[in-house]
């Protein structure tokens, strides 16, 4: 489910708690999308990064009521943007998201992506800045049916994990 800026201040808890509930009776573990789109978790503007930070906060408070599975947060890193003040990015990111966690100790494993920039770079920092792990889910890699076909899966994984952008 979607747990977004506009649904968390308009709809009542019973809204959220219906969805985990009909996913938990379909056997499907019910996941949360955290907000995303309005948010900026390594932003070089001070009222935005709070503004962030207080929406992070609000929504680990409905998720510790939800109790998902696992949730999924976004990143936010744009490359015309946070280029030139990586650096400043890196650490309001990685101390916003460490900020997050800690709200909620023990709290449903936490996968952050970031959906719109295509280098994995600045993720791969974030999340040694975090002192945190990574998984890749290879069920998940974009592969084109042509190189499945020419090449078999199996290499095409291993062209999607180690080829760059050539892949697709």
């Amino acid at each position: 489910f979607y747990a977004g800026a506009r649904e968390m201040d308009l709809e009542p808890l019973s809204f959220f708690t219906d969805q985990v509930n009909r996913a938990r009776e379909l056997g499907v573990p019910a996941a949360a999308h955290l907000p995303f789109f309005e948010l900026a978790p390594g932003s070089p503007d001070s009222m935005i990064l709070s503004a962030t930070r207080k929406r992070f906060a609000r929504t680990m408070d409905l998720m510790q009521e939800l109790n998902p599975a696992h949730m999924v947060g976004h990143v936010d890193y744009r490359f015309v943007i946070h280029q030139e003040r990586f650096d400043e990015w890196l650490e309001r990111s990685a101390t916003t998201w460490q900020g997050l966690a800690e709200t909620w100790p023990g709290h449903a494993p936490l996968y952050l992506e970031n959906t719109f920039e295509p280098d994995p770079d600045p993720l791969r920092k974030l999340l040694d800045a975090s002192g945190v792990g990574a998984e890749i889910d290879i069920d998940a890699l974009p592969l084109s049916l042509a190189l499945q076909s020419q090449f078999g899966s199996e290499d095409a994984v291993r062209f999607a994990l180690t080829g760059g952008d050539d892949y697709e």
